[in-house]
């Protein structure tokens, strides 16, 4: 089977923070989590709103769980590769009337490729949605980073 029918391109997405002035629950102003370098805030600057420290972690956890799996489905893939190029090898040795037998040795095809890649994503979801759940008992604070000169 081809690879081009096992494309794992785009399964894997990292969510967006988006960055915007507008205040919500999930967000703070940027003098009241990280003061100017100076340490004052330039009223006359324009503000920008940072992700609430939560929202930050939930992000960073989403990132790492998607390399995790992109990671396992590159691994997925590369093996679908390997034995197709296998069973392309096996069929070039063998005799013409054993050749149609060949389906009885393919173990790899499409739907055991999309069975372990659904699992690998049902695995990783499961894990950051289980990750973000704890974030949601925690307390954070976000401390300003220390300009040391």
């Amino acid at each position: 089977m081809p690879a081009s029918h096992r494309s794992l391109a785009g399964t894997v997405r990292s969510p967006s923070v988006t960055h915007g002035t507008e205040m919500d629950s999930t967000t703070s102003q940027c003098c009241a989590s990280v003061p100017a370098p100076t340490g004052t805030c330039d009223q006359t600057s324009q503000h920008i709103s940072l992700p609430a420290p939560s929202t930050l972690l939930k992000a960073k956890i989403a990132m790492a769980v998607n390399r995790i799996m992109a990671t396992y489905l590159g691994q997925l893939e590369q093996l679908a590769d390997e034995h197709d190029e296998a069973m392309g090898k096996l069929v070039d040795v063998l005799p013409v009337e054993h050749k149609a037998s060949v389906h009885l040795a393919d173990i790899y095809g499409d739907a055991r490729f999309e069975a372990i890649r659904k699992a690998v994503l049902n695995a990783g979801n499961a894990q950051r949605r289980e990750l973000e759940e704890t974030v949601d008992f925690l307390r954070l604070d976000a401390r300003p980073i220390s300009h040391q000169s």
